[in-house]
């Protein structure tokens, strides 16, 4: 780590009142739920994606029902 990013991450640290080792600790945790965020909201999509497939499977199941 450069020394210029280590003085940037020590004054928003001392902003928020905290040591340099608990805000890198917050900003980690932070990272980490912004991926994991990302991470769900991307499984949602692909699981949203299959629902409408069935859905849209069932759909046409009824309207070959409704032809007979």
């Amino acid at each position: 780590m450069s020394e210029d990013t280590k003085r940037m991450l020590g004054y928003r640290a001392t902003r928020q009142g905290i040591s340099l080792k608990s805000f890198i600790e917050l900003e980690l945790e932070r990272i980490a739920e912004e991926e994991e965020d990302e991470i769900l909201y991307e499984l949602s999509l692909e699981t949203e994606g299959v629902a409408s497939q069935s859905e849209q499977e069932q759909f046409e199941k009824y309207l070959k029902s409704l032809k007979k």
